[in-house]
């Protein structure tokens, strides 16, 4: 799909993400990680590779089109957060009654809907920041948001890039909703 094995790694990148959330809402609910939980994993797995390929690929197709590396990333992360947010809402909201419910076969159910509830918010908050980060340090985009430290390496400056990201998705929110 990619052509290149760089940027299906960078994809799977999203993989990491993922359990942090599944892992909190078992933590915070004070359920154990069981069968059904594993399986919710599973699917969780699923949908963040999908979020990581939709991302990177726009991305890509943004740099094709002759945008700069971090104007790539920046626009990438803003256009397609809307996508990425309803593909995770209509899970999330799907699978929240289960994830709440306290009847018979709740038992089976909960852990499964709580790991893809939680890990689907937290993949969405995390891969919007991250995915675009990695793929600037990763293509080497040197550009403003960037800083020369004094070994000689190169530092993103993510408060320049969340600052644009914020700014970026404000804007698409406030001319769609006139």
């Amino acid at each position: 799909m990619f052509g290149s094995f760089k940027w299906a790694a960078l994809a799977l990148t999203s993989l990491a993400l993922s359990p942090i959330g599944a892992l909190f809402a078992l933590y915070f609910t004070g359920t154990h990680f069981s069968v059904s939980s594993g399986m919710g994993t599973l699917a969780l797995f699923g949908v963040a590779v999908e979020t990581g390929v939709i991302m990177i690929e726009y991305i890509n197709q943004l740099r094709a089109r002759g945008y700069s590396v971090n104007d790539a990333a920046v626009e990438g992360a803003v256009l397609r957060l809307r996508p990425i947010m309803m593909t995770m809402l209509v899970a999330t909201l799907g699978l929240l009654p289960a994830a709440i419910s306290t009847g018979i076969g709740s038992d089976s159910q909960k852990p499964f809907a709580m790991v893809i509830v939680g890990g689907l918010s937290a993949t969405l908050l995390l891969s919007v920041y991250v995915l675009p980060t990695v793929y600037t340090d990763r293509k080497g985009g040197r550009c403003a948001p960037c800083l020369r430290t004094g070994s000689g390496r190169t530092a993103i400056d993510p408060e320049d890039r969340q600052t644009r990201v914020i700014r970026r998705v404000g804007d698409v929110f406030r001319v769609q909703s006139r």
